[in-house]
C-alpha cells in the first residue's frame, strides 16, 4: 500500500512538506524550503512532491490516497467559540489607523487562504478527486508521535497556534488515547486559550520572527530571572486550573503575530512591548517560559490522573520547547516520552500519511521511527560533478579515511562541514548535513557564530554524543535520537565540554547509535579516541536564514563563504584554495535584518 501525505492542497502554511508511507512505514519525506531555499516555505509543496513522484516510481493514480492535514476550515470560528466580545476594540482601531494593512491581513488570511482552486495543484499532478483524504490537523500531528513511536498504548498530546478539526472548526490542541493501533479523541483545547499564540506572541514582542523565534525566546530565558516580570506576563497567558481552560484577553490580538506592525497596534501589542521595556527582554523571556512550564505542568497532572496512562506522544509546536519536555520526562509518573523529530506542522503530513493507511489497511501501522534521515542522498557521480563546477577555487581529495581525517580536524580546531547520506527531515541536523566542532572549546562555538550563524550571542550550540556515554555526562540520561529534550549536564564534566551546555547547566544532545548512522558513529569515536571526550558539536549545515543545505553545490558555497573550514563529502575532503574565499554582498546585507523576507534572502543567496 502506498500513500502520500502533505502538510496543505493548496499552500499558505508554514513548513510545507509531503511525505511518501509504503506499507505503513515512512519511505521519504521532504519540505518544500529546502528545494526552494525558503525557509519555513509556506507554498504547496510542489517540488517535494515531484522528488516523490520521481523517487518512489509511483504514477499518481496508482496511490491508494492522499491524505492531506489541513482540511478547507471557518477561519472566523475560533474568534467567537467563547463570546462576541472577543473581538477586541483594539482590532477595529488597526482598521481605522492602519487601513490598508489590516484590510490587506484579513483578506490574506481570512477570505483568501488559496481557497478558490484548491484542488487545481493536486489534479494538474494526475491526483483524481476520489483519492484525496482530508485529516483533522490535531489527528495529524497525533498520529505522527503515536504512529512513529513504537509504543502500544500512550497519552497523545498535542499544541500548536491553532488548526481546524473535521469539520472545519479552529482548535489551539488536542489530546488523544491511543491503543491497540487506534487514536480516540478525548478533547479539543480552545483557541482562546492557545498557548502557542502566547509564546509565539511573546517571541515577536521581543524581537524575534513568528515561527522561527520561539526557540530563542526559550534561550534568552536562561538569562533571565522569571520573578521579575512573570505577574505582567500572566495577564496575557492562558491558564489551565481544575480540569478548565481559561484565556486572557488578549488572545485575538496575538493573532496578528505575523505581522509586528500590526500587533503592535493593538492594545496587548502595546502592553506587551511595554513590559519587556520596563522589565528587560531576559527577564520577559524567562516570565513566559516559566508560565508555560507551570500551564502545561497543571494540564499533565490532570491528563495523566484522568487517563492513567504512563506513557506520552507529543507533537505540535509547542514541544519544541526543549526544556519542558525535560521536565515532563523528569516526573516520577511518567515512564517514557517521545516527541515527533518533525512536532511542528511539517510534521502533520506524516500523520496524515500515516492515519490513512492506518485507514485503508486492515494490519497495524505503527513502528519505532529509527532515523529522520528520510530525504535525498547523492552519489559519488553527482558529487564529482558539483565539484568540477568549482574549478580552481576549490582542492578536493578523496580519501578512503575521510572519517578520521574529520575527527583530527575538529581535534585542531577546525570546523568541519558533514555532509553524508539521506539528508535529515524536520528541523534538526542529525549528523547528515551537520557542522561540526571541538566541544572543548568555547572558541569553536565562538568561531561558528562568527562565521556561519551571525546568531544571537545567547543562543547555545549542542552535542552529539555516542550513545554509551550518554549517562557518564547526563543526569537522568536516556536515548534522544532527535534532539527534543534537554538534559542537565553532571557537574563534573562542565569544565571538559565548556561550548555545548547552556548557561543554566543544560543541554540538548543528540544520541549517536551505531546502527542508526554508523559513518558519524565512527567519526565522534574517533574523536574520543583522539581527545578522550566522546563526543563532537553539532549545529545544523546552513548559513543563518537559511535551510539546511540540500545539495552538493549548497554545500561547496557554505565552504567558499568562509562557514567552515573544511568539508567532508562522502569520501571526498574539500577546501578552498588558498586565499579564496567568496562573500555575497546582497546576503550579507539582508541578513542584518531580524525580520527580512525569507523569498528575498533567498534570492540574494542565489545572485
Amino acid at each position: 500500500m502506498n500513500v502520500l501525505g502533505l502538510t496543505s492542497a493548496s499552500g499558505g502554511f508554514h513548513d510545507s512538506s509531503a511525505v511518501w508511507v509504503r506499507n505503513g512505514k515512512i519511505e521519504a519525506a521532504v519540505s518544500e524550503e529546502r528545494f526552494t531555499r525558503i525557509k519555513h516555505d509556506y507554498s504547496f509543496p510542489q517540488r517535494s512532491l515531484e522528488y516523490l513522484l520521481k523517487v518512489s516510481g509511483i504514477q499518481p493514480h496508482e496511490f491508494d490516497g492522499v491524505a492531506v492535514a489541513w482540511r478547507p476550515y471557518n477561519p472566523f470560528s475560533g474568534f467567537f467559540q467563547r463570546n462576541i466580545l472577543d473581538v477586541p476594540r483594539t482590532l477595529l482601531w488597526n482598521l481605522a489607523t492602519m487601513p490598508g494593512p489590516m484590510l490587506g491581513y484579513v483578506v490574506n488570511n481570512f477570505i483568501g487562504k488559496k481557497i478558490i482552486g484548491r484542488m487545481a495543484k493536486l489534479s494538474d499532478f494526475g491526483f483524481s478527486p476520489s483519492q484525496i483524504h482530508y485529516l483533522s490537523h490535531h489527528l495529524s500531528h497525533a498520529a505522527s508521535a503515536y504512529r512513529t513511536s513504537g509504543y502500544e498504548d500512550a497519552l497523545s498530546v498535542n499544541l500548536d497556534c491553532f488548526g481546524p478539526d473535521d469539520h472545519g472548526r479552529l482548535w489551539s490542541g488536542a489530546t488523544f488515547v491511543c491503543e491497540e493501533n487506534e487514536i480516540r479523541l478525548l478533547e479539543y483545547i480552545p483557541p482562546f486559550a492557545s498557548l502557542g499564540l502566547f509564546y509565539s506572541a511573546v517571541s515577536v514582542g521581543l524581537g524575534f520572527k513568528f515561527g522561527d523565534g520561539e526557540g530563542k525566546t526559550m534561550g534568552l530565558a536562561a538569562y533571565g530571572d522569571p520573578t521579575i516580570a512573570y505577574q505582567d506576563v500572566k495577564p496575557i497567558a492562558p491558564d489551565f486550573c481544575e480540569g478548565r481552560w481559561t484565556g486572557p484577553q488578549a488572545w485575538t490580538d496575538f493573532r496578528l503575530i505575523d505581522k509586528p506592525k500590526l500587533l503592535y497596534n493593538t492594545r496587548w501589542g502595546r502592553y506587551l512591548r511595554r513590559i519587556i521595556n520596563e522589565k528587560g527582554r531576559e527577564h520577559v523571556a524567562a516570565g513566559a517560559q516559566r508560565i508555560l512550564e507551570e500551564v502545561l505542568s497543571r494540564y499533565f497532572d490532570y491528563l495523566l490522573a484522568r487517563t492513567g496512562k504512563r506513557s506520552v506522544v507529543l507533537a505540535g509546536g509547542i514541544f519544541l520547547n526543549i526544556k519542558f519536555n525535560q521536565r515532563l520526562a523528569e516526573r516520577e509518573d511518567v515512564d517514557k516520552v517521545y516527541i515527533h523529530p518533525f512536532p511542528s506542522d511539517g510534521g502533520t503530513a506524516a500523520g496524515a500519511a500515516l492515519e490513512l493507511a492506518a485507514r485503508l489497511s486492515a494490519n497495524k501501522v505503527g513502528y519505532e521511527l529509527p532515523s529522520a534521515a528520510l530525504g535525498p542522498s547523492y552519489g559519488s557521480a553527482e558529487i564529482s560533478h558539483a565539484i568540477a563546477q568549482y574549478e580552481g577555487r576549490v582542492i578536493a581529495r578523496r580519501q578512503p579515511d575521510a572519517t578520521k581525517s574529520a575527527a583530527r580536524f575538529i581535534a585542531d580546531g577546525k570546523i568541519v562541514g558533514w555532509f553524508q547520506g539521506r539528508s535529515e527531515w524536520g528541523p534538526r541536523a542529525l549528523g547528515f548535513r551537520s557542522v561540526l566542532g571541538d566541544p572543548r572549546d568555547v572558541r569553536s562555538k565562538e568561531r561558528l557564530n562568527k562565521l556561519l550563524k551571525s546568531r544571537d550571542w545567547f543562543m547555545p550550540f549542542a552535542p552529539s554524543v555516542l550513545e554509551e556515554y550518554m549517562d557518564e555526562y547526563f543526569e537522568n540520561a536516556f536515548y534522544s535520537p532527535f534532539m527534543t529534550f534537554s538534559f542537565n549536564v553532571r557537574v563534573s564534566k562542565k569544565d571538559a565540554i565548556p561550548a555545548v551546555f547552556h548557561n543554566d547547566g543544560t543541554a540538548r544532545p543528540h544520541t549517536v547509535r551505531k546502527t542508526v548512522n554508523p559513518r558519524y558513529y565512527d567519526l565522534i569515536d574517533e574523536f574520543r579516541k583522539l581527545t578522550g571526550i566522546p563526543m563532537v558539536l553539532n549545529t545544523s549545515f546552513n548559513r543563518h536564514g537559511l535551510p539546511l543545505v540540500h545539495t552538493p553545490k549548497e554545500a561547496i558555497d557554505h565552504l567558499l563563504w568562509g562557514c567552515v573550514d573544511i568539508l567532508v563529502m562522502d569520501d571526498f575532503v574539500i577546501t578552498r584554495k588558498a586565499g579564496i574565499e567568496e562573500v555575497d554582498e546582497h546576503a550579507q546585507r539582508a541578513l542584518q535584518d531580524a525580520y527580512v523576507d525569507d523569498a528575498a534572502l533567498a534570492a540574494a543567496f542565489r545572485r
